[in-house]
């Protein structure tokens, strides 16, 4: 995959979203230097996107420390059918907890995945 990356034969995205959220919400144009560090971010909301890093009290964390990703815009859906008591569970105001941890990078301000805070 680096070989075709550093030849301009293949362009690689790495996509993330919740099916909530449309399911691409985040995305990563992939690079040989990803492919090299082995870390490849998940990136940049989309636009039209807002992502937010909260604390276990929905306060913000500082770029570099982990946090659940929430997430609001054009594409989040409007909530579970017929059970407003799971959307009201799962809505911080407008944004979407998706229970997935994730940094943002300091330097490059993209978005890290590193896994669920629950077993859904």
């Amino acid at each position: 995959m680096t070989e075709h990356l550093g030849q301009g034969k293949v362009t690689f995205y790495n996509l993330y979203g919740p099916a909530e959220c449309t399911l691409t919400s985040v995305y990563h144009r992939v690079t040989s230097a990803d492919i090299q560090s082995g870390t490849i971010p998940i990136g940049f909301p989309f636009p039209g996107m807002q992502a937010r890093i909260l604390d276990q009290y929905y306060q913000p964390v500082i770029p570099g420390q982990v946090g659940e990703l929430l997430l609001d815009g054009v594409q989040r859906f409007p909530g579970y059918y017929d059970r407003n008591d799971l959307t009201e569970r799962v809505l911080y105001g407008s944004f979407y907890c998706t229970g997935d941890l994730v940094c943002q990078d300091p330097i490059t301000g993209q978005l890290y995945y590193l896994g669920r805070q629950d077993f859904q």
